[in-house]
């Protein structure tokens, strides 16, 4: 019977061992070309200035390049698609803002719903590697607007419904969903033109009238007169904007963040994934990369995976409502 037990076993252990060393190979032999970082973003917007960032410090980290690729449209889909048909080797990453993974699961694609099952069900498409930053936002105006504060902002928009229009990066966006928590809040009507690139540029020149903006590429513009800050979505008034009210004390809103990631497959080897985070930490550790995100008004964060899936679970359920009352959708 022992002879049979262990003949039965023989196969089993073979493929433990077989399986352990192919995760010893994978961790040894990565990365075996050029990594490529696919960003759902425009060129020139907050995520693809900081992941230009992060992807020149990890190559200089790993020894091997990587490699910017914009891929924008529907709310950040394509470019989860692109990751998604990629190999599962850990050459091709995802870096993202936290509402690719907390709301698109929450917003349709029109009827019928065209949403693919990597988007309805993320978590199990994709698994994150480590966070890069955390910023506030800030609603700001075009500089001829006329409302020098958010008490005249609401009462020109009321006095004239669906004539004010605001921009934002694309519906389920983050701009998007805080200025229509700004707008339920305070019974508005509003037109939504969304952009996937350039509507900063725009509101500066007059062809939207709001927008809500990451606070590190509006600030300059700010501080330059060029545009009109009226609220910040932090928790506390940020410490470059110290006359500039949060959402909070004028009763309009939750504090809003955005947050960047890198993610992967969630079939990539756990000795790649595992790698991939620590010359991440290693990468944001910098002096250079801690300088320049100062410099860009953006406060460096660092999380463990584990604590990025919760603070991911725990923001869908935050916006569940609001896309719902709302009828966000990705096709607005």
């Amino acid at each position: 019977m022992f002879y049979t037990m262990r003949r039965l076993l023989r196969p089993l252990l073979f493929l433990c061992l077989l399986s352990t060393a192919a995760l010893a190979a994978a961790q040894t032999s990565w990365p075996s070309q050029p990594i490529r970082l696919v960003m759902s973003g425009a060129p020139g917007t907050p995520p693809d200035v900081v992941g230009r960032l992060f992807a020149s410090a990890l190559g200089d980290s790993l020894g091997t390049p990587v490699v910017v690729e914009n891929k924008t449209g529907i709310g950040s889909v394509i470019a989860m698609a692109e990751v998604h048909r990629s190999p599962a080797d850990g050459h091709t990453l995802l870096y993202a803002v936290n509402n690719v993974f907390s709301v698109n699961p929450l917003v349709s694609m029109g009827t019928p719903d065209a949403r693919p099952d990597f988007v309805r069900q993320p978590l199990d498409a994709f698994k994150p590697v480590g966070t890069t930053l955390q910023q506030g936002l800030v609603l700001i105006a075009t500089k001829g607007f006329p409302a020098e504060d958010f008490a005249a902002l609401v009462a020109h928009v009321k006095g004239h419904p669906g004539q004010v229009n605001y921009g934002s990066y694309g519906a389920g966006s983050l701009p998007h969903l805080a200025m229509e928590m700004v707008a339920e809040r305070n019974g508005l009507d509003m037109a939504h033109i969304p952009y996937k690139g350039g509507a900063l540029t725009d509101l500066i020149a007059g062809h939207i009238s709001l927008l809500i903006e990451p606070v590190g590429t509006a600030l300059p513009h700010i501080q330059a007169g060029a545009v009109k800050a009226l609220a910040y979505t932090g928790t506390q008034r940020h410490r470059s904007l110290p006359d500039v009210p949060t959402l909070g004390e004028l009763g309009s809103g939750e504090p809003v963040f955005g947050w960047h990631a890198i993610w992967v497959r969630a079939d990539t080897p756990p000795a790649i994934a595992e790698r991939l985070a620590a010359e991440l930490r290693k990468a944001a550790a910098t002096p250079q990369v801690q300088q320049r995100l100062q410099d860009l008004g953006y406060d460096p964060l660092t999380s463990e995976p584990d604590a990025i899936v919760n603070r991911m679970t725990a923001e869908a359920g935050g916006w569940a409502k609001l896309v719902q009352d709302r009828n966000i959708n990705l096709t607005q």
